[in-house]
């Protein structure tokens, strides 16, 4: 994703934009391309072949004209003027900002009535998701679902909360946080178990060694993963669903022990999650679990474990015995500047690297009127 983003920027650049407001952009313009990396890995394509297919689009489709100008050139009443190539996007934007301004001005009723429609549908999206992920937290088959809070973070010019985490972000939240008694990231994915022929995709996760055990999920048989098996340059294991493995191994005891074929490579299957688990994405199948550090085994010099630009994991905690949500937020925003300082994206410039910075976290729980999302 730092390949991508770096173009996205580059492209960015002669548009002058706040550098708060470029960073965000590009964060989703990058999110964007690696969904459609995921989709054409999902389809059988090899990671050289749709990473190389993601990277047409945005160059060859002009991806950046599709998502910030939706609306076709014809639209416009002003001719292109004479010696302008027709797409030339980011020379047409300021005569376009200024022709749409020019056009509220003459329409003030209509102009009010439209950002009054659009400020109310932005405020209940925002409710509507952060219900949702209330409730996503409540539905969770794990001990003391209420004790669970989502870790995110907002760049300082933005209300939008951040999905994702890069690995580096997630090693220092994993370091140096004092708000939970435990945290854990993981990250969907798509295993293929065809060793060669036909794909055979099945769905599952690259998560932390402390991923069952802040949950609080019990093995069906065998164990589950620890710290010790989510360290750099692992070997690897592999934790089944207990579905998966009734459907595949119909439940034997001898399937521990035995290895699992992913993406070509062999993993060790060590143990079975215990019966109803079926992992932290509501609605999302949970096949098999391998360890963050298996990534780099999957992806090898594609590997996003160093990247500092690569979003991929999501984040979460359980909070101490007596902590609120808003203690950990406010604990989890005083450790904000060291700890994104500390993972700069040495590859950005300048402005974009002081945007960084001044990222902060914010925690969100079962409980929607308390934590990051109004913080």
């Amino acid at each position: 994703m730092s390949e991508w983003k770096s173009e996205i920027l580059r492209r960015l650049a002669s548009l002058n934009l706040a550098p708060a407001r470029e960073v965000e952009i590009a964060d989703e313009l990058a999110q964007h391309l690696e969904d459609r990396y995921q989709e054409l890995l999902s389809r059988g394509e090899t990671p050289e072949s749709a990473e190389r297919a993601a990277l047409d689009e945005l160059r060859g489709e002009d991806l950046l004209a599709r998502s910030l100008r939706p609306v076709e050139r014809s639209f416009y009443r002003e001719p292109i003027a004479p010696g302008r190539a027709a797409g030339n996007f980011f020379s047409d934007v300021p005569q376009d900002i200024r022709y749409a301004f020019r056009i509220l001005r003459k329409t003030p009723v209509i102009t009010a009535i439209a950002l009054l429609s659009l400020a109310l549908g932005v405020g209940a999206n925002t409710a509507i998701f952060s219900l949702i992920d209330a409730v996503m937290l409540r539905m969770l088959p794990v001990q003391n679902p209420e004790q669970l809070a989502l870790i995110k973070f907002r760049s300082p010019a933005s209300a939008h909360l951040r999905q994702s985490a890069t690995n580096p972000i997630w090693e220092q939240v994993r370091e140096h946080q004092d708000a939970f008694s435990g945290v854990f990231a993981w990250s969907p994915e798509t295993f293929d178990l065809a060793d060669g022929g036909e794909v055979n995709n099945i769905h599952g996760i690259y998560a932390s060694g402390s991923y069952f055990t802040t949950l609080g999920v019990r093995p069906a048989a065998g164990r589950l993963m620890a710290a010790s098996d989510d360290v750099r340059n692992c070997a690897g294991v592999a934790v089944l669903s207990y579905g998966f493995w009734q459907e595949r191994y119909a439940g034997a005891q001898s399937a521990i022990g035995s290895t699992i074929r992913l993406n070509g490579h062999s993993f060790p299957i060590i143990g079975v999650a215990q019966r109803g688990f079926f992992g932290t994405e509501i609605g999302v199948p949970l096949d098999v679990a391998i360890p963050i550090c298996a990534e780099g085994i999957l992806d090898g010099k594609n590997s996003m474990l160093d990247d500092r630009s690569s979003w991929w994991l999501e984040m979460m905690g359980r909070l101490k015995t007596g902590m609120t949500v808003e203690q950990a937020d406010a604990r989890m925003k005083v450790i904000s500047p060291p700890l994104f300082g500390a993972v700069v994206p040495q590859d950005w410039p300048a402005k974009y690297q002081d945007v960084f910075r001044q990222y902060t976290f914010a925690i969100l729980n079962g409980d929607t009127g308390t934590g990051g999302i109004y913080g």
